[in-house]
């Protein structure tokens, strides 16, 4: 086939703290990842919309045809603008489960939160506002603020957010059966993980990304930009 790049699914190892142990089992849950590329595992080789830079190869003819990375992205997301770019001239992502990669990543909820909040803005404002091109797990992502606004309102909101919590406590008993010492931190670490994504979405949604550039959020600052240096992509 026409492959711009294959990867494989990334390992999540940290420390031995509560976070640690939880995080590195989100990806045993669906309801948890929403089909995230970096923690969903298919068990055989599979075309993916975008594969994470953690762990893939590109074809480098390819890559220069684009014009390479953007100057956007460079501290996240650079992997779905990319991705979006090869896609949008016929080639393809291709994963392959038996690549595994370990990635270690620094523990704690506030950085997490960062993080994922990140993901989101950078999803947003690479794909645009033209919602009905968005993934299926976007969609949903996006209902995780007003989720939040309805249940801070009160009355039917705590309907909601008893539900939404007996979906997501379903699915780690589900999942994990035998480890109830983290049934609450995990349900905790999800909750956080979409309300931090959806805040994220919505970010880059409505506000212009000239202001996240300004914030260095996503990029360097515009007067940087000409002093940035790309490695060459991989052979």
């Amino acid at each position: 086939g026409n492959y711009a790049a294959v990867g494989g699914p990334l390992k999540f190892i940290g420390g031995h703290s509560t976070f640690s142990k939880a995080r590195e089992l989100i990806s045993k849950i669906k309801l948890a990842h929403l089909g995230a590329e970096q923690v969903d595992i298919s068990r055989s080789k599979v075309e993916r919309e975008h594969l994470p830079t953690g762990n893939v190869i590109y074809r480098k003819s390819a890559v220069l045809q684009i014009g390479n990375f953007s100057h956007r992205f460079v501290k996240v997301c650079e992997d779905v603008d990319l991705s979006l770019r090869l896609r949008s001239v016929g080639f393809k992502m291709l994963f392959d489960p038996r690549l595994e990669v370990i990635h270690d990543q620094k523990d704690g909820w506030l950085v997490w939160f960062s993080r994922i909040f990140k993901y989101g803005l950078g999803q947003s404002l690479a794909r645009g506002r033209r919602l009905w091109l968005w993934p299926r797990r976007l969609i949903l992502g996006l209902m995780a603020v007003p989720g939040t606004i309805v249940l801070c309102l009160g009355g039917f909101g705590y309907w909601i957010f008893l539900f939404y919590l007996a979906m997501v406590l379903a699915a780690v008993v589900y999942a994990l059966p035998r480890s109830p010492k983290v049934w609450l931190p995990l349900v905790v670490l999800i909750g956080e993980t979409h309300l931090a994504y959806g805040l994220g979405l919505w970010s880059g949604l409505l506000l212009p990304d000239v202001i996240w550039g300004r914030l260095n959020f996503l990029s360097d600052f515009p007067e940087n930009q000409a002093r940035l240096v790309r490695r060459p992509a991989a052979l």
